[in-house]
């Protein structure tokens, strides 16, 4: 299931599962990782990898989806299919 269909069960039903909360919390698992080819072996790494809008932006999904606002976690899952580049430069 990806994200968009996990997002539009929780605007159905008025929230996000602790399924859902427990696959946002990590990279390997979060919006940001639909975008990637890529495990990373824990967050920090990932933090590392990631350009610094990207990390933000799958931390910030990652609280909106802990806190139930579903509608935020939309928006900010929209600016992530949005993001240009996910990477940092090597």
């Amino acid at each position: 299931m990806t994200w968009k269909d996990r997002i539009g069960l929780a605007l159905k039903k008025g929230k996000f599962t602790k399924e859902d909360v427990s696959l946002a919390v990590d990279f390997n698992t979060c919006a940001i990782s639909e975008r990637l080819n890529k495990k990373f072996i824990n967050n920090n790494q990932a933090f590392e990898y990631l350009t610094p809008k990207a990390g933000s932006l799958g931390s910030r999904f990652y609280h909106h989806v802990h806190s139930n606002q579903v509608r935020s976690a939309l928006a900010i899952y929209k600016k992530i299919q949005k993001l240009k580049r996910l990477r940092r430069r090597k």
